[in-house]
């Protein structure tokens, strides 16, 4: 965002209403917003760098979905407090150990983009040593390393996002295989025939 709330988009087709009142040549100008002001394509402008990061480390902590044991885990990200009455519902099937395939196959997804991500992070890395920057006031080396940086670490913010998923289908697998194991069934009543 930009001065009086103007945001540039890469790409975007400016809105035909405030093309005839700018002209399309001031909002397709990354240089500077239809005001004139600098916008965020121009090099002198005074937008300010947005802090570099580090890009993240990214691990499997699991390696192979855990076994399904109906021992409860904690409740990822806080833990609510336990319902006074059970939910009553109709019947319904669930297979603990499909969800523990699904949960597989997913690690295995995970493990892969992780790999990738690894050698992308090493090439950014690699890089860096190289005089790939621009001199005549293009991309500088600070604005490239951290543009690779922030995308690093998008990256790295969806693979957790990803993994959430994974540990939260591990929390419903236990909880279904909890409930099996400490559900019981009603004595069945003995009904014995009269003789006479």
């Amino acid at each position: 965002m930009h001065g009086g709330g103007w945001a540039w988009t890469w790409g975007a087709k400016p809105d035909p209403n405030l093309a005839k009142t700018y002209g399309n040549d001031k909002l397709t100008n990354p240089n500077q917003t239809p005001g004139g002001a600098p916008g965020p394509g121009d090099p002198n402008g005074d937008q300010p760098l947005p802090p570099d990061v580090v890009p993240p480390t990214l691990k499997d902590i699991w390696g192979v979905a855990p076994e399904v044991t109906g021992q409860i885990p904690p409740l990822p990200g806080g833990s609510q407090p336990p319902a006074s009455q059970p939910p009553s519902h109709s019947p319904y099937r669930v297979s603990p150990g499909s969800i523990r395939n699904a949960e597989t196959t997913l690690l295995a997804r995970t493990d892969a983009q992780i790999s990738q991500y690894d050698e992308l992070k090493a090439y950014v890395g690699q890089a860096r040593s190289q005089n790939i920057y621009s001199s005549d006031g293009g991309v500088t080396e600070g604005q490239l390393s951290t543009k690779q940086d922030r995308l690093l670490q998008n990256i790295g913010d969806a693979v957790e996002l990803y993994s959430q998923y994974i540990n939260m289908l591990n929390y419903a697998a236990q909880n279904y295989a909890h409930a099996d194991i400490s559900s019981f069934f009603w004595e069945s009543v003995q009904v014995t025939p009269n003789h006479k």
